[in-house]
């Protein structure tokens, strides 16, 4: 029985092994805005507008990385700006995108990938909100065209916006307490899908310790 038991716990161990290996995930990781912020102002109804210039009004360039390799991520919106409502839970708020659209793109080197992503929650607080969203791929090149496929969808991990120092927070805007507030996006990453090659290591993998386990019950 001891034997079993510690026949278990070795092919558990390879398999955590196996598993994290295969599953290991290339991301793109968001830095911090360089030229722009994103602007909350309210006349009514808070909106969400992008105040910056990368080629055209309106569009905020940033810092963006995918291992060893820098480029520069832009985002701007088209179409309707979105709106803020606050939600029951304190310092939440619902997104409206009212049909518009925030878009993304990333290119460093010749690989590219671009898409929109969709804003349902923000989270605001003293020193940064939080803005869980989503990635919809619409189109992506060369080994990009592997890890974000086209018409996935991708979320976005532990996004971050943060304000000027002194700046109003999200909540002081959509209650009326002031007039608007700008944060810069500070920090964010979004995932790949796993790999095929990975796939198929989780899957040679599992078969190995499959045959590790019979000889050691055989024992």
């Amino acid at each position: 029985m001891g034997r079993f038991v510690r026949a278990i716990a070795a092919v558990a161990s390879l398999a955590i092994f196996v598993v994290v290996a295969a599953t290991a995930q290339t991301q793109i990781k968001i830095g911090a805005s360089t030229n722009g912020m994103t602007e909350f102002s309210s006349a009514g109804s808070t909106i969400v507008t992008f105040v910056g210039s990368c080629g055209e009004m309106g569009c905020v360039p940033g810092d963006a990385y995918r291992g060893a390799n820098v480029g520069t991520r832009y985002m701007w919106i088209t179409g309707t700006k979105p709106l803020i409502f606050a939600a029951p839970k304190p310092n939440t708020f619902t997104v409206h995108m009212k049909g518009g659209m925030l878009n993304f793109s990333f290119a460093p080197v010749r690989d590219a990938i671009q898409g929109t992503t969709q804003i349902a929650i923000l989270r605001d607080g003293p020193s940064a909100s939080q803005i869980p969203n989503t990635l919809q791929v619409s189109s992506a090149n060369r080994t990009f065209a592997s890890l974000w496929r086209s018409s996935g969808v991708v979320p976005l991990n532990s996004p971050t916006a943060t304000a000027s120092r002194g700046s109003a927070l999200v909540d002081q805007v959509v209650s009326g307490l002031a007039g608007s507030t700008s944060v810069a996006v500070a920090g964010g990453a979004f995932p790949s899908a796993p790999e095929p090659a990975s796939i198929a290591l989780i899957g040679s993998g599992l078969l190995a310790l499959g045959g590790v386990l019979k000889r050691r019950l055989r024992r």
